[in-house]
This record gives C-alpha cells, sequence and structure tokens, in this order.
C-alpha cells in the first residue's frame, strides 16, 4: 500500500461530487462496513452496503472507491495520544459528538483507517475522517438496533460525507487533525433515516 499525506487537513470535498463511499474499518477480526450513497435526481439513496472479511475488505474498498469521489472513514487518520483526546476531538466533543480518548485497539483501528484512507486516495477518491457514532448523536438517531452493525456505520459514515458534500455538514479542524460532523436539521435527519431504512432487507 502507498503511503499518503495530508490527512491532517480539512478540504473541501469534490465539486460536483455524486459518489461517496463510507468505511467502518476493522482493527481485528470483525468485518469491515462499506457503504456506497449516490446523488440520484438530486437526492442521496443507498446504492450499496456490505460487510467483508478483513482479508476481502481491501480489494473491495479499491473497487468501490474507484468510482467515488469521497472516501468517509470511520477511524483516526492521525495519531491519537493513549489516554488522551485530539485537538479536533476536543472541539467536536463542544459540537456534540461522542468520542473516546484513545486506547490500545484503537490504534489497530487507526492503522486499518489509514490503510483504507490511502487505498481511497490511491482510486481518486478524497480521504475524510468521520464518526458515525457522533453523527448518529447529533442527529437523534438511536445505533442500538442497526443491523447490519458494520454496514450500518459505514452507510453512516458516508451519510456524514454526503452532507458535507450538500453543505449539511461541517469540518471541526485544528493543527493535528479533521473530522466532519453533520449540521443537526430536520432534513439531514430524515435522509439519514432514508439511509438506514434502505439497510432492511426486502419482505
Amino acid at each position: 500500500m502507498g503511503s499518503c499525506t495530508g490527512l491532517e487537513a480539512c478540504r473541501e470535498p469534490p465539486t460536483g461530487c455524486e459518489v461517496v463511499l463510507g468505511v467502518d474499518p476493522s482493527g481485528g477480526r470483525s468485518p469491515w462496513g462499506l457503504a456506497v450513497l449516490a446523488r440520484r435526481g438530486g437526492t442521496w439513496t443507498l446504492a450499496r452496503a456490505l460487510e467483508a472479511r478483513p482479508a476481502e475488505a481491501p480489494r473491495l474498498l479499491a473497487r468501490l472507491a474507484a468510482g467515488a469521489c469521497l472516501c468517509a472513514v470511520d477511524a483516526p487518520l492521525t495519531p491519537q495520544p493513549r489516554g488522551a483526546l485530539r485537538p479536533c476531538e476536543r472541539a467536536a466533543l463542544r459540537m456534540g459528538a461522542r468520542l473516546l480518548p484513545g486506547w490500545k485497539a484503537m490504534e489497530r483501528v487507526s492503522r486499518a483507517g489509514l490503510a483504507a484512507a490511502c487505498l481511497c486516495a490511491e482510486a481518486g477518491a478524497q480521504p475524510l475522517e468521520v464518526h458515525p457514532g457522533s453523527t448518529a448523536r447529533i442527529l437523534g438517531i438511536s445505533r442500538g438496533t442497526l443491523r447490519p452493525r458494520h454496514a450500518a456505520e459505514a452507510a453512516l459514515a458516508a451519510l456524514t460525507g454526503a452532507l458535507l458534500v450538500e453543505g449539511g455538514g461541517l469540518a471541526v479542524e485544528s493543527r493535528e487533525c479533521c473530522v466532519a460532523l453533520p449540521v443537526p436539521s430536520e432534513d439531514s435527519r430524515r435522509l439519514a433515516l432514508a439511509v438506514l431504512e434502505a439497510l432492511k432487507p426486502r419482505p
């Protein structure tokens, strides 16, 4: 995997972006979640959502990223101090985010997330750090019953990226890091609920 740089900086989403890939990486044996949101007729819809074994995830990720312009990754993409929060995370907490200080297991997730971000960048999709749990909290959505869990987290990640593209999100930045959050609104909440409803199996 090639290296990528500049992940600590907030960048404007690509102009005219119409496909966003959400990634919920795993730092161990748990499945990865991958989800694609596409804008069709002015509306964002869930085009694909799946879970993949860690050994399969990089290949699937690279393929999906090739068709996306933004890649929203649910993992710290810059070093997270053990037992502490990064400056952008402290700022995000003041905006309603729900975040935990860095801990040992998160280091593995962060490495997987960075690898995912680099794969996305190589495929031409701009990486973006997001936190689906915070997105759900800010929009007033319960995650407890969402299934499949990792695909749902990836869908919320992609949603966060899509909202940023639409002007319904903001990038919380410090010198060391950048994380995207939604701006609370009824329109954003309705879109989130529609995306998550699309995850449910059809009878």
